[in-house]
């Protein structure tokens, strides 16, 4: 890592036909922070290159706790092919977790989508239940 950026390279070839996670550890802050994510391909100059970029932000926005009153709050949780096994494993603990989470005062609604897609209530339901 140097400055504001830190370049990750793969020992060897991997299929990317699977997720590929990398964790990011940060100290903690409330400023809005931008992860981008360029693929480089060592043989072609950056401006050539061909595959696309994925970015992150985060953004912790200061609210005060009444603003966490009555507010319906709505998971997506992607079932298509590609998350069998342990991904969508760790997507519906990831899930389970966030729905603990939820202010009492709050409501909430999953939707996931595969080659459809569906809710688990007919409309949102209260946290408390």
């Amino acid at each position: 890592m140097t400055g504001n950026s830190a370049e990750v390279k793969l020992q060897r070839k991997v299929p990317l036909d699977r997720d590929l996670i990398i964790e990011i550890a940060i100290a903690p802050s409330d400023e809005p922070r931008i992860w981008l994510e360029i693929p480089v391909d060592d043989k072609k100059k950056k401006e050539e290159q061909e595959d696309g970029m994925v970015a992150m932000i985060n953004i912790i926005p200061k609210l005060p706790p009444e603003a966490f009153v009555n507010n319906e709050i709505v998971f997506v949780l992607d079932r298509s092919g590609s998350m069998n096994g342990p991904s969508i494993t760790a997507a519906i603990a990831a899930l389970s977790d966030g729905i603990k989470r939820i202010p009492s005062s709050c409501f909430f609604q999953v939707v996931s989508f595969g080659s459809r897609f569906h809710t688990l209530y007919p409309k949102s339901v209260p946290a408390s239940d």
